[in-house]
């Protein structure tokens, strides 16, 4: 039977710790786009017509427009980086 180097049970800790933090952020999309689909008014307007939900604990923003009764979602934006990157997609 093989052993493990040392180095492979932090960099397995490290793996789970990163898999926590994507269903967390997972879990934070889904309740996201679940509140604008409800309530697509919730998000206030980000210039124009578009509106933007701001994740709590990430540095994201769901970033929407109403088509009648419809939300299109424009994009999962990252708040830091790049700000306004998704306006060519309205």
């Amino acid at each position: 039977m093989g052993r493990a180097s040392s180095t492979a049970v932090p960099a397995l800790n490290a793996g789970r710790g990163y898999a926590a933090v994507a269903h967390g952020f997972r879990e934070e999309l889904r309740r996201a786009i679940e509140t604008v689909v409800s309530n697509p008014r919730t998000g206030p307007l980000y210039g124009g017509r578009v509106r933007r939900y701001v994740f709590p604990r990430y540095p994201f923003s769901l970033v929407y427009i109403l088509r009648g009764e419809e939300v299109e979602i424009v994009a999962v934006a990252q708040g830091r980086r790049r700000p306004g990157y998704w306006r060519s997609r309205l």
